[in-house]
């Protein structure tokens, strides 16, 4: 008899939210709060993607921009995979949080036997960032499977119907966008030398809380804004 299968949304949601989380965390000084859009997963920085693995952080976690990859593909039951990754989660929010700039890729896959296909519960490869210099964050998921079956992370119970309408079948992304440094040093950072830190970079002048000048012109946007140019997107 095969294990009963079933999945949580809000469990779900959270994992999915995780980037989202982490790039909204220094923007709730915003007057009107992060406005979500549609986000295509592209790295926006100028960065080694250093491959974890089944790791905590990648081989240089003091790097910043911080760009890391992890398989996340053993959340199994019977071999306890599933508390292996939870004791692993908490080093790996450690490591990205003081960052400026972080871009996570990851690849998640939950079963209750490891090597029977069959009793898979959920499955997709996933791409998250935030930039504290600009208030941005963002989460996007390809290859969005429940129980074997291309699932749409729209319909998952819970997720916001601002972020729904920006996701589909199998695949999905937003962002949460301000118009504010949500750090003053990671602006700064920024405003000085924005080619070392952004893939794509364009400039703001006046941008708030940066000084005016070629020392303070500064502040990247995405596609889509009313105030600037494509940043990795």
């Amino acid at each position: 008899m095969r294990a009963k299968r079933g999945w949580r949304g809000p469990g779900l949601v959270a994992a999915l939210a995780a980037g989202l989380a982490l790039g909204a965390a220094g923007t709730a000084s915003a007057q009107d709060g992060p406005q979500p859009d549609g986000w295509d997963g592209t790295n926006p920085f100028v960065c080694e993607l250093q491959h974890a693995g089944f790791n905590a952080t990648g081989a240089h976690p003091e790097a910043d921009p911080y760009c890391v990859d992890f398989d996340k593909t053993h959340q199994n039951v019977d071999q306890l995979g599933i508390v292996e990754f939870l004791s692993l989660e908490p080093a790996r929010v450690s490591a990205a949080s003081p960052k400026c700039f972080y871009f996570q890729s990851d690849h998640w896959r939950s079963s209750v036997v490891q090597a029977d296909g069959l009793t898979k519960l959920y499955e997709w490869d996933g791409h998250y960032f935030f930039d504290k210099a600009t208030g941005e964050g963002g989460g996007w998921v390809t290859n969005f499977n429940i129980n074997g079956h291309t699932g749409d992370p729209s319909t998952i119970p819970g997720m916001p119907a601002s972020y729904g309408r920006f996701m589909g079948p199998g695949t999905g992304g937003v962002i949460l966008r301000n118009d504010f440094p949500a750090d003053a040093n990671c602006a700064a950072r920024a405003a000085a030398d924005p080619n070392s830190i952004y893939a794509r970079p364009r400039v703001l002048p006046g941008a708030a809380g940066i000084p005016p000048g070629p020392a303070g012109q500064a502040v990247l946007m995405r596609s889509g804004s009313p105030h600037g140019a494509v940043l990795g997107g």
